[in-house]
């Protein structure tokens, strides 16, 4: 049999979970479960050198070999991560990680650690790396297909004082598609990412009672709460980063199909240190029935032969 080598990429960048991943032929023996906690860093860098560690899980029952790396990242205009050239003002140079290659057995996990020691005075604000976690090919090479592995574990490193400035210019609902999507329109003016923090609900417009009147609904886990009546539908706001000095478009997706009428998307959150309450009215309309392409042919016309 031809072997097949075939790559999984997830860069899982954990500010929220952000992943992409690669299509996956059908494999002989099932991928590695491999899970990572905790999910990011955030690390006050100080005078002392700061020490952390993470902890991979292995879930499979196979061992598994990891190689850790380190790179410096932003996000391109899609929101998506970007690896860019380090300077000497870069986080991924100031880290100490050990160990750089493990294997991990079956149902074991394995501790990384690392410390964050600066070689160079930091300029304040806010320092970014990311510690890749790569599985590395298995030494049977018999195995009809190779799946690989890439976790990214994201550290947000602080140095001084740290201002997280949003501003919201703005939230355009679009009512062209059903399910709607809302897309806010923020920038970032301060020294550190912010991100948007809390809950949308929607509510039918004849029965809201205003956005100082609705406060965040508790204890929301979803998929499992349900929504009381009369809101139709809830969810989180989008948690997606806005990096310092940049202004970007983050959409909020809302799942749920909704009948045609009246509605508003209720907001219960926050853009850094500002609040986000505000209710925005919009339309869902009807779907316009679709053409009957025999009632609307031209008729033939039938003239009859004299008699």
């Amino acid at each position: 049999m031809t072997r097949i080598s075939n790559i999984l990429l997830i860069s899982a960048l954990i500010f929220g979970h952000v992943a992409s991943a690669q299509t996956v032929t059908e494999t002989a023996s099932p991928p590695a479960q491999i899970a990572v906690s905790p999910s990011k860093f955030e690390v006050v860098i100080g005078p002392k050198p700061a020490v952390e560690s993470l902890r991979v899980f292995n879930m499979s029952s196979d061992p598994v070999t990891v190689l850790v790396n380190v790179a410096t990242w932003d996000l391109d205009e899609d929101s998506r991560v970007r690896i860019v050239e380090p300077t000497e003002q870069s986080l991924d140079q100031w880290l100490v990680i050990n160990p750089l290659q493990f294997t991990v057995g079956g149902g074991e996990s394995q501790a990384v650690r690392f410390s964050i020691r600066p070689r160079v005075q930091p300029d304040p604000g806010e320092h970014r790396a990311m510690i890749y976690l790569t599985q590395q090919p298995q030494e049977d090479t018999s195995a009809p297909v190779t799946v690989r592995f890439r976790l990214g574990v994201a550290i947000y490193g602080y140095v001084g004082d740290i201002r997280r400035v949003g501003t919201l210019h703005g939230v355009t609902i679009g009512e062209g598609s059903n399910p709607i999507s809302a897309a806010f329109d923020i920038a970032s003016d301060g020294n550190a990412h912010i991100r948007l923090r809390g809950q949308y609900a929607v509510w039918p417009a004849a029965t809201y009672p205003g956005w100082e009147r609705t406060d965040e609904i508790p204890k929301l886990e979803l998929p499992k709460t349900v929504v009381s009546e009369p809101i139709v539908d809830a969810g989180f706001l989008p948690t997606t980063p806005v990096l310092a000095g940049t202004r970007r478009e983050i959409v909020l997706h809302i799942g749920k199909t909704l009948p045609p009428g009246n509605y508003v998307l209720d907001l219960n959150g926050r853009l850094g240190d500002t609040s986000v309450d505000r209710g925005l009215p919009f339309t869902v309309a009807p779907v316009p029935p679709a053409a009957n392409p025999l009632s609307d042919a031209p008729k033939a016309v039938v003239e009859k032969s004299p008699e």
